[in-house]
Order: structure tokens, then C-alpha cells, then sequence
């Protein structure tokens, strides 16, 4: 007879024990394996890298008390441009470069810029903004990884904002990889400088003393240096005539240039007279001395009709200076 306690049989507690460090070991191997493909998968993918290789700079621009304006680096080459009332200074402009690397071969990039920064020295602040990628956005690595872009802006100069050289801020930009989500970011410096705006002030009154017509039309003309050459007029004794003086400032050493009215009218009790040939001193290329300021002095004719009506006459005319 079989009886159900014959068919029962104990393993013993050694070989228990035994399959247990089996299962431990085939558990360390398995967790082994998991940590070197996760190694495997993060060289397959490293974590994408940022370089600054260049730096932003505007070089420099002038003010002016004629109104505001904006200088703008162009996308496609290390040069600007200025709208508005402010004058190009020339200097050095470049477009911040940057490269990336470690990417994942062909796959795509997220470039994120700043919306604005600004540049400062000495308590002058000035606003760079419409910051712009030559690649856009989102933009595609090459076979390596890899990605050279450069980024443009905008710098923002109010009416005759005052002198400043030198003026810096930081620029961070930031990439994201798209397949791997990893990112990286890196800063750039962006700078520039602005000259003094050109302006202009009358010092002396263009004058042409008191004179008394004659029966036909003639003139009185004063040069520069405020001699008078009266033709068919008398210029009556004790009579004050002197030249026009101007004062010129801005940026010391800096190229100008004059526009002088076509003619201006001196009116008097209904009559009035024409005033025209006007002429500078200054010469055909004339600068700013290197205290920042010069004067100029003006020259023109007055045309007398015959038997001009008595009385005081007087006018205005207006002179331009502009930065080359």
C-alpha cells in the first residue's frame, strides 16, 4: 500500500540555498547588463555642446538732436546699417559666431536667443533687441553633430543721446537637441559706441549795417571776415556790419559737412529785400576741432531795390550740419 507521507520528499536546505545565490547572481548580471546599455546609449547620444566663438560688436554711431534711430547688424555679413536720424560711425562690426557639437548626427536643434539685453557704461544704457539666428529656430546638424550660426541685432539710440564709448553687455543663447533633450547654453559679448550728436548755435548776427538805396537796384555784400562791398548803395558813416558766426560741436575730429540757404528774405514796415550768395569759411572738408566744437563764419549779398523803402528790416535764415 502507497501511503501519501511515502510520496513526499524534502530537498535539502543546502541546495536551497544554492539556487537562491544562483538567482542572485543572474539578478547582478542582469542589472550589470541594464547600467552598460545605458552607458551603450549615452555615447550613442552624448549631451550636445555651445561654443561662443565671436563676439557681438556695432562699432560706432552718432547720435542726434534731430530724433532717434536704430543701428542694425545685417544677418549675412559683419557690416550694418542705420535708419532713422542717427549717422554711421564705421568701426568694427561682427555678428556674435557660435558652433555647436556633440549633437546627434542630422537631427535637429532648438536655438532659443534672448527677446532684448542692454549695454551699459557709466550710467548710459542703451536697448539691443530683434535678435535673430542666420539659421532660425530650429535648425538641422550635419553628419557630425555639428553647427556653426551667427546672430544679428538691433541697437536702439534715442535723440541726442549723450557721448559713450565703450558700452558692453552679455548675450546668453541656448540649444536644446531634439532627439536627446539635452542642452547647453553659452554667453557673448555685445558692445558699441556713440559719438555726440552734431549740432549747431548762432554766436554772431550776419549784418548789414544801415545803408541808403540809391535811384537803380544794388547790393551790399559782406564776406566772412564782415567787410562790406557796396554797389549802388551808401553805406551811411557809423554803420555796424559783421559776418554771421556759428558754433559747430560734437564728436572732436570728426568730418561735416555745411548746407547753406538758396536765399532768405528781410522784411520791413510791407517791404522786404532778398538775401542770397550766401558762403562759409569752413572750407570744403571741414572737421570738428578736438575740444569737440569750432565756429564758422558766413558771408552774403543784399539785394537793394532802387529807391528801397526806408525802415528796419530783419530775417532769419537756417544753416545744416551734418556728420560725413
Amino acid at each position: 500500500m502507497i501511503t501519501l507521507g511515502s510520496a513526499i520528499r524534502c530537498q535539502p536546505v543546502s541546495n536551497r540555498v544554492e539556487n537562491v545565490f544562483y538567482m542572485t547572481k543572474y539578478v547582478l548580471i542582469f542589472a550589470f547588463c541594464l547600467v552598460f546599455a545605458s552607458f551603450a546609449e549615452a555615447a550613442k547620444n552624448p549631451s550636445v555642446s555651445l561654443k561662443k566663438n565671436t563676439n557681438m560688436a556695432f562699432g560706432d554711431v552718432a547720435s542726434s538732436v534731430d530724433g532717434a534711430g536704430t543701428a542694425v547688424i545685417n544677418s549675412n555679413s559683419n557690416s550694418k546699417y542705420v535708419t532713422g536720424s542717427i549717422i554711421d560711425f564705421g568701426g568694427t562690426v561682427t555678428r556674435a559666431k557660435f558652433t555647436i557639437s556633440k549633437g546627434t548626427a542630422s537631427g535637429y536643434v532648438t536655438i532659443t536667443l534672448p527677446t532684448s539685453l542692454t549695454i551699459t557704461k557709466s550710467g548710459v544704457t542703451l536697448t539691443v533687441d530683434n535678435l535673430t539666428s542666420d539659421v532660425g529656430t530650429t535648425a538641422q546638424l550635419d553628419g557630425s553633430g555639428g553647427l556653426v550660426f551667427y546672430v544679428s541685432g538691433r541697437l536702439n539710440v534715442p535723440a541726442s543721446q549723450s557721448e559713450k564709448s565703450g558700452m558692453t553687455g552679455d548675450m546668453t543663447v541656448l540649444v536644446e537637441d531634439n532627439t536627446t533633450s539635452t542642452n547647453d547654453n553659452a554667453s557673448a559679448t555685445v558692445s558699441g559706441s556713440v559719438a555726440a550728436p552734431i549740432s549747431i548755435s548762432a554766436t554772431s548776427v550776419l549784418s548789414f549795417g544801415t545803408i541808403s538805396p540809391g535811384s537803380t537796384s544794388g547790393t551790399i555784400a559782406v564776406d566772412t571776415g564782415g567787410t562790406s562791398t557796396a554797389i549802388n548803395v551808401t553805406e551811411m558813416a557809423g554803420s555796424s556790419v559783421s559776418e554771421g558766426v556759428f558754433t559747430v560741436t560734437g564728436d572732436g575730429g570728426a568730418a561735416f559737412s555745411i548746407t547753406l540757404p538758396v536765399s532768405a528774405t528781410l522784411s520791413g514796415g510791407g517791404y522786404s529785400m532778398t538775401v542770397d550768395n550766401f558762403q562759409h569759411d569752413a572750407g570744403a572738408s571741414p572737421t570738428i576741432a578736438g575740444g569737440g566744437s569750432r565756429d564758422v563764419s558766413i558771408g552774403a549779398t543784399l539785394n537793394v531795390g532802387a529807391d528801397q523803402a526806408n525802415g528796419d528790416y530783419s530775417g532769419v535764415y537756417t544753416i545744416d550740419v551734418n556728420y560725413n
